[in-house]
């Protein structure tokens, strides 16, 4: 039985890939799913070459990264899991860290750790709002760093999992184009009873042009995030967490300084022609409280 399960989901960067993969030590009890959301033949003819101890390629048909992912962790085996990206890097010591917080005297449901950000040359970059969240719980833990960190930590790579709080709790990422990782990581928040946070840094993000979050936006994929914003603040909402949530009016000064006049009254437009997807996307979580 393996001790760890890591799940990599790809799409077309099998040259990243590698830098990962290099990250992770040749152990035996550690299971590597490359769940491939079908990456066109160069990417895929350069994944047949990768080889590392037990290394797995799924080839899935093109759907989404959260789809990769839950393929990804339906075959996963290990004790514990952490789904990553396949353009960054574990820390040396990652491995070596997580053995010391996953003996038989921590009976964790996550380890929550932090990271660094950085670009392709290695200049780091500003914490992201997950980062932030690990950062303000360790200067003080109280109910407001916890909300934070339960619930504004919406990223699946720096927090390891035990596989029976994800089987017993059936989490699974969000079959979605964007922020998949935010309903997997809304159930880690809402289900967890026994976490551990740790300040070791153990994954780097590395900053990259071509990431979904980083893309140029035209308004079409502007109004996805903001489908994504609202599914995130009908769950705030129903927690009560009114100083999460995002309130529409802010979209008038970031469309008008992102897009200009006119594309701004493209958005609204947009906004008002599919106002029943945006009353969609506020219940969209709220299954979580079923």
């Amino acid at each position: 039985m393996y001790k760890y399960s890591v799940v990599i989901p790809h799409y077309n960067s099998a040259d990243l890939l590698r830098r990962m993969l290099a990250s992770i030590p040749e152990r035996d009890d550690i299971q590597i799913i490359v769940a491939d959301d079908g990456s066109n033949i160069e990417n895929v003819n350069i994944l047949k070459t990768l080889t590392h101890k037990n290394l797995e390629i799924l080839f899935l048909e093109h759907v989404n990264a959260g789809n990769a992912r839950n393929k990804g962790l339906e075959r996963s085996t290990g004790e514990y899991f952490i789904a990553v990206d396949s353009d960054d890097r574990f820390a040396a010591n990652a491995f070596e860290v997580f053995d010391k917080y996953t003996g038989s005297q921590n009976n964790i449901d996550c380890l929550f750790f932090c990271v660094r950000i950085q670009n392709e040359a290695g200049k780091e970059l500003p914490n992201n709002l997950s980062n932030n969240s690990v950062l303000s719980y360790l200067k003080g833990a109280n109910h407001d760093t916890e909300n934070l960190i339960r619930f504004r930590n919406m990223t699946p790579w720096n927090k390891l999992l035990k596989m029976s709080f994800i089987r017993e709790n059936n989490i699974i990422f969000e079959s979605c184009n964007i922020n998949n990782d935010v309903f997997y990581t809304y159930q880690i928040g809402l289900k967890a009873k026994n976490f551990i946070v740790i300040p070791e840094v153990l994954y780097y993000v590395i900053g990259n042009s071509n990431s979904i979050t980083r893309r140029k936006k035209d308004i079409n994929r502007e109004f996805e995030f903001y489908l994504s914003r609202q599914k995130q603040n009908g769950f705030y909402r129903k927690l009560g967490l009114k100083q999460f949530i995002r309130p529409d009016i802010l979209y008038v000064p970031y469309m008008l300084l992102k897009h200009g006049p006119l594309g701004a009254i493209k958005f609204f437009r947009l906004l008002w022609q599919r106002r029943d997807e945006r009353s969609k996307a506020r219940r969209a979580y709220l299954c979580l409280f079923e």
